[in-house]
């Protein structure tokens, strides 16, 4: 069982540390601050385009099915244990609302935009300028 648990501190960390690096070679400042909720860290995405959002949103959950794959294949006494976490963190990194895929999927399907979402205008949120996006506004329209 131990195995288990390692490999979810360092899917963990993987997940959020995913989300943080592609933050950092986007240019962005993402200035991290511990979220208990969500048992992980929320980034300030300030001046992020609507597509680095939704690559930001899903790297985090890419990264950490990875964690848990490889995790399985190499202690291959413990694969169906593994996979079973996977396929539950995947379920909530995905499909909860204000989770990662929630929020990415909200971006990509048609209704409302980052724009409406944020109150900024669409060039402002193309182009980055003056985007203040955090967890809150769009966990505020997550629900429909």
């Amino acid at each position: 069982m131990i195995i288990v648990w390692l490999t979810l501190a360092v899917a963990l960390v993987v997940h959020e540390g995913s989300h943080y690096l592609l933050l950092r070679l986007a240019g962005l400042d993402p200035k991290p601050s511990f979220h208990f909720p969500g048992l992980g860290w929320k980034f300030h995405t300030q001046g992020a385009t609507s597509r680095q959002l939704v690559d930001i949103w899903l790297v985090g959950p890419i990264m950490e099915a990875l964690v848990w794959a490889g995790s399985a294949l190499l202690f291959p006494t413990w694969a169906w244990e593994l996979l079973l976490v996977m396929v539950v963190e995947m379920a909530t990194n995905l499909l909860l609302p204000g989770s990662d895929g929630r929020r990415a999927l909200r971006l990509l399907r048609p209704g409302p935009t980052i724009s409406t979402i944020t109150g900024l205008s669409p060039e402002a949120c193309e182009t980055g300028a003056g985007a203040a996006v955090s967890d809150a506004p769009q966990e505020r329209f997550a629900e429909r």
